[in-house]
């Protein structure tokens, strides 16, 4: 019965992201799928944020009626007035799913069979997910040991920064794994892990429904197995780590931003700052890819409409208030608790030569060596200096560029930080570059398919709406 409840934990964060997106244009149902379970457990851990913030009980008395009654409310609001704020894909939802099954039943046995491959993964990593509580050290006293004390305290005190290590840490995944818990009527070390395959699934979901808008239904399926196919990221599926639900945030906001620099709606715009409000709120490091793709849209937008148009810093202002403001609440409450970085800077300039190479040869041994991704790697980086102009393509910039910013400024910090300590001579920097490789591997998959002629058309753009 446990598990039944944790199930229906994800499928309730499912479906109120399933309604958040339902003003969401031009996306498709596979697409749809894929963002929704982002965007509804993004939405439910902000949700508890706010009220830890504010010094309200962290309960579900509490939080239930704002988690469950604030997209009711969206959803009745659209229904009233669907002319206003409702879909507005000619597509009807019925349509749609009988488009669905006629489409399976063309698929040919090249496309079941990766299907089935890709399933039956995706069900051994919830099996061993299932079978076993959080063990893994980092996971049980990093973020675990944080959820159960939220969960049994009900608020954020001086004495839970006083407890916990490291206290700086974003709480995002800590206070899932507490909505998994309101579910299942008490705290579970087994029933919070079923958050991480979920993530796995709906990065699937996401990728294939990408790229099947381009792509053959089994080219698009190929390119799915390629992106959500890395042995590591089906090992961080099984286990209460932050890395698979960064590198999930990572691609879904890069994909959004992508469409808005085809398309130029703002709402995907919008969309977009709340995935990059998720990697701020999921991890530290996340605040690189979203300052990074904030970097990136400026750059578009300047591109555009010049420096004097209105509508490029409206476009970085919609953008950038959600992770802002989420940055912003949480390093107020860490000041008001005395709680610092746990990264040191380094100041020395006499060893700071062998500390770039010390680095560099980790890159290297991560990138080609380690993490059982050396294909990847070396598949994007031939797309990146042999197809460096379809790299800068509306289409494709904001898929590759965040993984080349993300890891420039992550080497950057390993040579001027003590994070030094960590990446050389042991896996925290496999972790690291995990957050950005199914990326990487979207990227990759999208500049070689233009280059060997794989993909199709891009969606035509459109005028801001």
């Amino acid at each position: 019965m446990t598990a039944a409840w944790a199930v229906c934990g994800v499928f309730l964060a499912w479906g109120v992201g399933w309604i958040w997106l339902a003003s969401l244009r031009h996306i498709s149902m596979l697409e749809r799928l894929g963002l929704a379970y982002g965007f509804g457990i993004m939405w439910i851990s902000l949700v508890m944020g706010v009220l830890a913030w504010t010094g309200l009980p962290v309960s579900p008395v509490v939080a239930m009626p704002m988690i469950i009654g604030f997209p009711l409310g969206w959803e009745l609001l659209r229904r009233l007035r669907p002319v206003r704020i409702g879909p507005i894909d000619p597509v009807s939802q019925d349509e749609m799913a009988s488009q669905v099954v006629s489409r399976l039943a063309g698929r040919d046995a090249w496309w079941w069979t990766l299907l089935a491959c890709l399933m039956i993964l995706w069900l051994i990593v919830a099996v061993r997910a299932a079978v076993a509580p959080v063990h893994v050290s980092d996971a049980l006293s990093t973020y675990a040991f944080k959820g159960k004390i939220l969960f049994s305290e009900r608020l954020l005190s001086a004495s839970f920064f006083q407890t916990v290590e490291p206290a700086n840490y974003p709480l995002a995944v800590p206070l899932q794994e507490v909505w998994i818990g309101w579910l299942v009527g008490a705290w579970d070390d087994w029933a919070i892990k079923v958050l991480f395959p979920s993530y796995l699934l709906a990065l699937m979901f996401l990728v294939y429904g990408f790229l099947c808008k381009r792509w053959s239904a089994r080219t698009a399926m190929w390119g799915t197995a390629f992106v959500a196919g890395l042995p590591l990221m089906f090992q961080h599926a099984q286990e209460g780590y932050t890395d698979l639900p960064l590198a999930y945030f990572v691609l879904a906001g890069s994909v959004l931003m992508s469409y808005y620099a085809m398309l130029r709606f703002p709402s995907w715009l919008v969309a977009g700052g709340l995935c990059a409000a998720g990697m701020v709120w999921t991890r530290e490091d996340g605040a690189i890819v979203a300052v990074v793709n904030g970097i990136l849209l400026l750059a578009v937008e300047l591109r555009e409409g010049g420096p004097q148009a209105r509508s490029t810093w409206t476009a970085l202002g919609l953008y950038a208030v959600l992770p802002t403001a989420v940055w912003s609440i949480w390093s107020l409450v860490k000041l008001h608790f005395g709680v610092s970085s746990n990264l040191m800077g380094y100041t020395g300039a006499v060893d700071l030569v062998s500390r770039v190479i010390d680095v560099a040869i980790a890159f290297v041994l991560a990138l080609f060596l380690y993490g059982n991704w050396l294909i990847l790697w070396t598949l994007f980086i031939v797309a990146v200096l042999w197809y460096s102009r379809l790299t800068l393509t509306r289409e494709s910039v904001f898929l590759v560029w965040p993984v080349v910013g993300y890891l420039g400024i992550v080497a950057v910090l390993c040579v001027r930080t003590d994070l030094f300590q960590y990446v050389v001579g042991g896996s925290v920097l496999t972790r690291l570059i995990l957050h950005v490789a199914p990326l990487a591997a979207l990227g990759t998959v999208m500049v070689l398919g233009r280059a060997w002629g794989l993909a199709g058309a891009p969606p035509a753009t459109g005028n801001a709406g």
